[in-house]
């Protein structure tokens, strides 16, 4: 299994960023330009719930997700844990901690990916560059709703 971890100080608190990712909007706003999201039902951040996510890159290449929310802890984090997806293992941890005024946002992402070590690389890269844009725009979104 691959690890990789993600940390940002986000300008809010604890609360407002848990607010922020337990809504579609982030599911949505976050998403590269060039990637469209569709969730199929109702967002529900509680244990349990399955989500069903389509993404479509470049307007032609479909993956279809299917997550189940674990350890939900508002305004702490949660888990999502991957049924289906492209990846063979896929854990995501979202964790958002006190900072004094901020707050921190942690991504810290578990995966096994297909096609050895040629996929496994390719992964740490097309990851760190989107997870790199996701904390990038969810300060510039954070700071849009202040």
């Amino acid at each position: 299994m691959t690890t990789l971890k993600f940390e940002s100080s986000m300008p809010c608190s604890q609360q407002k960023l848990w607010e922020f990712h337990s809504s579609s909007e982030a599911l949505h706003s976050l998403s590269p330009p060039f990637t469209k999201v569709q969730l199929k039902g109702e967002l529900r951040v509680i244990d349990g719930a399955k989500l069903e996510v389509r993404s479509t890159i470049l307007g032609v290449i479909n993956q279809d997700w299917e997550v189940e929310l674990l350890n939900v802890s508002a305004p702490g984090g949660f888990t999502d844990r991957a049924i289906k997806s492209p990846f063979k293992q896929w854990e995501h941890h979202h964790r958002f901690n006190v900072a004094g005024n901020e707050s921190i946002l942690v991504d810290e992402l578990r995966f096994l990916a297909p096609g050895g070590l040629l996929g496994e690389l390719a992964s740490r890269v097309i990851l760190t560059v989107l997870f790199k844009f996701r904390h990038f725009k969810t300060i510039r979104l954070i700071k849009k709703m202040a």
